[in-house]
C-alpha cells in the first residue's frame, strides 16, 4: 500500500514536480516534507528557491543529506 508519510518519496516527488514546471505542486510536496522532518530547516530555502525560480539548492551548503541531493 502507499505511505504517505514517506517522506523521501514526496521529496523525489518534489524535485520531480519541480523539473516538470510544477511549481505549486512542488512546494505541496517539500511542505509536507517539513511537516514529517520539521528539524529540516533547509526545506524552507528549498521552497523560496522554488519560488524565486532559482536552482533547488542554490544557497543550500548544509543540512542536506547527500543522498537526497543525488536528483532522480
Amino acid at each position: 500500500s502507499l505511505r504517505p508519510e514517506y517522506a523521501n518519496a514526496l521529496f523525489i516527488l518534489g524535485i520531480t514536480y519541480n523539473q516538470l514546471g510544477m511549481k505549486d505542486q512542488a512546494i505541496e510536496a517539500f511542505n509536507r516534507v517539513g511537516q514529517l522532518n520539521p528539524s529540516e530547516a533547509w526545506l524552507a530555502t528549498v521552497i523560496e528557491n522554488i519560488r524565486a525560480g532559482r536552482e533547488l539548492f542554490a544557497g543550500i551548503q548544509q543540512g542536506v543529506p547527500e543522498t537526497m541531493l543525488q536528483q532522480p
